[in-house]
């Protein structure tokens, strides 16, 4: 009943709009057009969230349960996964020595090779070996430094 008022309602408006302009053929009221096309856009909104409820509501309790259930696996089954690719980029880690919040990928193979294209980034160069007593280069440590002697000759 309540759709029949409100064509009984949208009616009147289509005909005044083809009053208006019946001398005119070409000219189109663009006002009364929206008018009419949202006057249609609501009637199927409420058509719309009618049809919906109708759904929900013959829906039964087991069907209702089977959704929830099926939701509930999902998101476990995203945790499980995301568990598994942080173990597997620590592993990589561990191998590699690159760092697992850089690592990339959704599977074990994936993230290896992503682990094998950063290596040339993250390989460690080993510093450099200073030979001698710390102060002098390696060949110089046994000569005699007449600076050093001068100055601990003053502080003595």
């Amino acid at each position: 009943m309540a759709e029949e008022e409100k064509q009984e309602q949208a009616e009147p408006q289509e005909s005044k709009a083809e009053e208006t302009h019946a001398g005119t053929a070409e000219e189109t009221d663009w006002k009364a057009e929206a008018r009419k096309w949202e006057a249609r856009s609501k009637e199927n909104k409420t058509a719309a969230e009618e049809l919906a409820q109708l759904k929900e509501a013959e829906k039964s309790e087991i069907q209702k349960a089977n959704e929830k259930a099926a939701k509930a696996e999902a998101k476990a089954n995203a945790y499980e996964l995301e568990k598994s690719i942080a173990g597997w980029k620590a592993d990589v880690s561990k191998k590699t020595g690159i760092p697992a919040e850089v690592l990339a990928g959704s599977t074990e193979e994936e993230i290896e090779a992503h682990a094998a294209s950063l290596a040339p980034y993250f390989k460690k160069h080993p510093a450099p070996v200073v030979k001698g007593d710390g102060y002098r280069p390696a060949g110089e440590a046994g000569k005699r430094d007449p600076m050093r002697e001068m100055i601990t000759n003053k502080l003595n």
